[in-house]
């Protein structure tokens, strides 16, 4: 193949690529390296910190996937897992022709309940159809705890966040594409005076579209990494019970990628009988 059938070739599969580009949204969450650092308040007590749970959770975690035909007809997957203790790992995925979810997460004995979690997901889109998708990881229940008199305990995780979208609306079909991620952690406890006391983390990110000067459409992407941390004080002279808990989750959609103009259409069917001719001279050469 010469220079010349190279670059007709090369023209030829951009104007395809060109007429028929995937529209996406994206998704995905990881959580993990979780530390736990107990402080004491109170020295001269003569108290050593400590904390133990008294009420395990299991890791638990669920999501779908979803393609819809331009005509509305629906292909779904799903799943969902629950652990049969707190140290059991579980994960599941789900897949159709325009979309994908994934989650796993790997319980454990310390005071969280698990070591880390991730969740994925995306959804694609072309003429002949779109998709959705949506994942969690979470405690199935609160973990219980009981910490030591005058003692803090910091909780931190290492997290990253990342959403992304690319053709964002599509005014024919009336719909826009959006992708969402988010973290929730929380641990739950009382004060001094026996109020609740709630120390929480919560972190979303969520991408959609964009308009230009030009009334063009186009998507959006954000992403955030670093720790996240709790910490929760018991100052009173006693033991105390509290609960943590763990979520992430994500979710989006795309949507239908418009036809392509007519105009377009011709320059990638001139291009292709091009590429033809050319391949016919070099045979006949």
């Amino acid at each position: 193949m010469n220079h010349l059938t190279r670059r007709v070739l090369g023209g030829a599969a951009l104007a395809l690529l060109a007429s028929t580009a995937l529209a996406d949204a994206t998704s995905q969450i990881t959580l993990g390296n979780v530390r736990i650092t107990l402080t004491d308040l109170d020295l001269s007590d003569g108290i050593t910190p400590w904390i133990a749970m008294s009420y395990e959770s299991q890791p638990y975690l669920n999501g779908g996937a979803g393609s819809f035909s331009p005509e509305g007809e629906l292909d779904t997957q799903a799943y969902a897992h629950l652990g049969r203790h707190n140290s059991s790992a579980v994960s599941g995925s789900a897949s159709t022709a325009m979309s994908h979810s994934a989650a796993s997460m790997t319980g454990s004995t310390n005071l969280t309940g698990f070591s880390g979690m991730q969740v994925s997901g995306y959804a694609l889109s072309g003429a002949n159809g779109y998709g959705e998708y949506g994942a969690l990881a979470a405690n199935y229940i609160s973990t219980a705890f009981t910490i030591s008199a005058n003692t803090a305990v910091t909780i931190s995780f290492d997290t990253s966040v990342q959403v992304g979208t690319t053709l964002g609306f599509n005014s024919a079909q009336g719909r826009d594409e959006h992708a969402q991620g988010h973290v929730l952690l929380y641990i739950d406890g009382m004060d001094d005076d026996g109020n609740s006391l709630t120390v929480d983390q919560y972190r979303e990110l969520y991408a959609g579209f964009q308009m230009g000067e030009d009334g063009s459409f186009s998507g959006q992407q954000a992403s955030w990494a670093g720790t996240l941390s709790l910490t929760y004080s018991n100052t009173m002279a006693h033991e105390a019970l509290a609960n943590i808990y763990g979520e992430i989750g994500i979710g989006g959609s795309s949507v239908l990628a418009p036809v392509p103009e007519p105009a377009s259409a011709v320059l990638t069917l001139g291009g292709l009988a091009l590429v033809g001719a050319v391949l016919r001279r070099q045979r006949r050469g």
